[in-house]
């Protein structure tokens, strides 16, 4: 909560500086002057538009410079205000996710091995297993094979790529769960296979059952029923530890993802105001009006607000 009063109080906190306001009103001409000189030369074309382009130009470089250029300065420094808010927003929380993403990469790291997937895959098949039903096929009613999910791994093994849910790692499988058998021991796996963890890797060991026999605690298996929906998951302490992490990191992720679309949001909007503003001030402004927009998507029913107007 101090972050953003910081943000705020410092944004705010300017705007009674004109030295500082004057370097950006200088910086802003002289980008705009130099890559629009052509544009803003012709009087007579902006003229007969109404439309101050410079400024909205400047609201579209940073949101509330137009404003300030027209002269309304409370207005710039609510756009400018917004902007330093959602700008904050997404460094902090996009840092946070980067951070917790480490954490859960570990984590999973530590205590899934692909291994341990390839020689457990198989301890839930048999039909008098009291945890059978989970994993079989809802459409076909069997015990899937290892390599028959949609939901592939990707792996180098002695310099051949290949793709769990591929031909050639069926034909391999069986190669690769004699060798854990007689080497009982990761170290050649470590050796001689190289997982592409990327970001499908880590989603995939934690989000589908198809993967749960690589976790390290797989005998520890429970069956969790999901409140949205009713889907049965296949968990264990481990992978629940997981999943908590990766939500944790995803939900940061979601409120940076939406301080982003903040930003562009407050920039349109500044620009849409300066149009405005500009229509207003030559008197051409008519039956300007708002309303909200109905969303199904939406818990509250409101997907935006629908703004029109009208100009001679």
């Amino acid at each position: 909560m101090s972050y953003f009063l910081v943000i705020i109080f410092i944004t705010f906190s300017f705007s009674h500086i004109n030295p500082i306001h004057q370097k950006i009103q200088f910086s802003l001409d002289e980008k705009v002057n130099s890559n629009y000189e052509y544009t803003l030369g012709n009087e007579t074309k902006l003229q007969s538009l109404n439309v101050n382009l410079k400024a909205m130009l400047y609201s579209a470089i940073l949101p509330g410079a137009g404003e300030y250029s027209m002269g309304h300065t409370k207005r710039a420094y609510l756009f400018l205000g917004i902007e330093a808010l959602a700008l904050g927003t997404w460094s902090m929380f996009n840092q946070k996710g980067l951070d917790i993403q480490d954490e859960y990469r570990a984590f999973a790291n530590k205590h899934w091995s692909i291994e341990r997937w390839l020689y457990d895959y198989y301890n839930w098949s048999d039909s008098g297993n009291e945890f059978h039903y989970n994993f079989i096929n809802e459409d076909s009613g069997n015990y899937p094979e290892i390599w028959e999910d949609s939901h592939h791994l990707n792996f180098l093994y002695n310099g051949e790529y290949i793709s769990s849910n591929s031909e050639r790692f069926e034909v391999l499988y069986d190669e690769l769960k004699v060798i854990y058998l007689e080497q009982n021991s990761s170290e050649y796996f470590e050796n001689n296979i190289q997982v592409e963890k990327d970001h499908h890797y880590y989603e995939n060991i934690g989000k589908y059952d198809h993967f749960y026999a690589g976790w390290e605690d797989n005998d520890l298996l429970y069956v969790f029923v999901k409140e949205l929906g009713g889907e049965y998951i296949a968990m264990s302490p481990y992978k629940k530890k997981y999943r908590e992490i990766w939500n944790n990191s995803n939900d940061h992720y979601r409120i940076a993802s939406f301080a982003l679309s903040s930003m562009v949001a407050n920039h349109f909007a500044s620009i849409m105001d300066v149009l405005i503003l500009s229509k207003i001030s030559n008197n051409k402004i008519q039956n300007l009006s708002a309303k909200t927009y109905f969303s199904p998507l939406n818990p509250y029913g409101v997907g935006g607000i629908k703004l029109s107007f009208n100009w001679d």
